[in-house]
């Protein structure tokens, strides 16, 4: 499913490759917790892992919420790569403190720190899609392809369908809002959308080469 959540979400595939999912107890209840390479996740999940209904035409809810899981980890660990495991532990407590400062509950504060709101971003926009229309992914992983093949067209389907159309709203609404700016705003909203459509482009290059890689084979 890593392919999927790939494609979704323009992660790079080392990332998930260099994280080990281990099966333990998450403090304070959670799903699962990110520590550094490692992800712990709970036992409650275990027999979900890989795994799917068997339905040729759609995932069950509890899979879905796995993927949506995964995706939200597979964020952290992106940011924890990218950022560096001491920058990016350091500001999350930062501004979980900040948050507990302000009067905030432990859980809000949670939900205030920049990361997570990302993490569960990047979570609802998956798993509202698969929500509605698994059925892609389902008879993917549910097909006879190599794993080597489902992971390529599992890419394409999260590229195709999840990472494209949502960069594509983005610049409907930055490009809404330039209609409209002057000055300063005007400029850095023009910026922002050359960057998104940068983006978009490259996604779309890479759309072509996988699909060039799937139809080849």
């Amino acid at each position: 499913i890593i392919g999927f959540i790939t494609g979704a979400t323009n992660i790079s595939a080392d990332v998930s490759r260099s994280t080990t999912w281990v099966m333990g107890t998450p403090p304070d209840d959670a799903g699962a917790i990110t520590l550094f390479s490692t992800v712990i996740y709970s036992s409650g999940w275990a027999a979900l892992r890989g795994t799917s209904n068997g339905n040729q035409l759609s995932l069950s809810a509890d899979e879905i919420a796995w993927i949506g899981l995964v995706s939200h980890e597979h964020t952290h660990r992106d940011h924890i790569e990218a950022q560096g495991a001491v920058s990016f532990y350091s500001e999350y407590g930062e501004e979980f403190a900040a948050g507990i400062a302000s009067g905030l509950s432990w859980e809000d504060a949670y939900h205030s720190i920049s990361t997570e709101l990302i993490a569960y971003n990047v979570e609802d926009r998956i798993t509202d899609y698969l929500k509605s229309n698994s059925n892609p992914v389902a008879s993917i992983l549910n097909s006879n392809l190599s794993n080597e093949r489902k992971e390529l067209n599992l890419r394409h389907v999260g590229l195709r369908d999840v990472y494209i159309p949502s960069l594509e709203n983005v610049i409907g609404k930055v490009a809404g809002q330039l209609n409209s700016a002057t000055g300063e705003e005007a400029g850095f909203l023009r910026g922002t959308l050359d960057v998104l459509t940068n983006q978009l482009n490259d996604a779309q290059t890479r759309k072509a080469e996988l699909e060039r890689q799937i139809n080849d084979d």
